[in-house]
């Protein structure tokens, strides 16, 4: 089904989107606020020449996952000092044995977070791209346990050991991915990564969105485009991770209730199922791109132009 854009803002300064296509059909498109538009060191990031070829992508899922890595222990020091609250304070020496254990777990919780900071910090040397941020944490100078992450929540005491927290002493500077920046390192990146293409062979494109279909129903699109000189629309589906048949049938359903020309999944993995491949060939305006996790920028170039003129 061929559809002609009726009325676009080209200016695109409005949150909301509204395009009118064909005679009844109301898209509108809300693009969400990406940390892409803020962060130029992102944005240097999605820029590399032959990113794919390069070691980045490995290298900075890497520090993606040691950052959550803090978290969770960070976190869990917090709740066995919850439960073990002024318990070392209350019970007599020889009981009191029994809670170096957990002290000792405090002290492996502080040395893991600070070494984890110190990988990420190499990483970011060895790349040559720094994304992660300085983070000062405080620790109890007495039992290790995590206190707090700025000196206006610091406590006045330890809340395990009851001694005195001093900001001036038991702060650790530790490097890491915030939660955004982490997310978007670990997948979000491939749709800036793909759009970053379609407006290199003309098409105007906004990620990060959501679409309402002919039905009504609200999809989540990874990428909206339409061609500048005339019109043609796309939503591309982008799959950093392992690709599986539910994701491509549901991208189907949502680019036949979308009515655009063409639905493009882009996946860095391989389809693993051949009928994912057939059933994607054999039907019209869908195009699946697998396997792109070693592509060059001009190869990338070229596979979508081929496929653009195929359908």
């Amino acid at each position: 089904m061929s559809i002609k854009i009726e009325q676009l803002d080209n200016e695109c300064k409005n949150r909301e989107i509204t395009v009118l296509v064909g005679k009844n059909i109301l898209l509108k498109f809300i693009p969400s606020q990406s940390i892409l538009d803020s962060d130029k060191r992102l944005q240097s990031f999605i820029k590399t020449p032959n990113l794919l070829l390069s070691d980045l992508i490995r290298k900075t899922k890497t520090m993606a996952e040691l950052s959550k890595r803090i978290s969770d222990p960070l976190s869990r020091s917090i709740r066995l000092q919850d439960i073990f609250k002024g318990m070392s304070s209350r019970y007599s020496s020889e009981e009191t044995k029994a809670f170096e254990h957990i002290k000792r777990r405090f002290e492996h919780i502080k040395r893991s977070v600070v070494s984890i900071g110190g990988q990420i910090g190499g990483l970011e040397k060895d790349m040559n791209l720094y994304l992660a941020k300085d983070y000062y944490l405080y620790f109890c100078s007495n039992c290790d346990t995590y206190l707090a992450d700025s000196p206006e929540t610091l406590p006045i005491n330890c809340r395990y050991c009851g001694e005195e927290a001093s900001w001036g002493e038991s702060n650790k500077t530790v490097r890491f991915l915030d939660g955004e920046v982490a997310g978007y390192l670990d997948g979000l990146w491939f749709e800036d990564y793909i759009a970053k293409f379609l407006k290199m062979i003309g098409w105007k494109t906004w990620c990060h969105g959501h679409i309402m279909g002919s039905s009504g129903v609200d999809y989540q699109i990874d990428v909206l485009a339409i061609n500048s000189s005339d019109g043609r629309v796309l939503v591309g589906e982008c799959k950093s991770g392992q690709l599986a048949g539910k994701d491509v049938f549901n991208f189907s359903a949502q680019y036949f209730d979308i009515k655009s020309n063409y639905g493009f999944f882009f996946s860095l993995k391989g389809a693993s199922d051949p009928r994912l491949k057939e059933y994607m060939k054999r039907t019209p305006g869908l195009c699946l791109l697998d396997g792109l996790e070693s592509t060059s920028d001009e190869d990338m170039i070229k596979k979508i132009k081929k496929h653009l003129e195929i359908l």
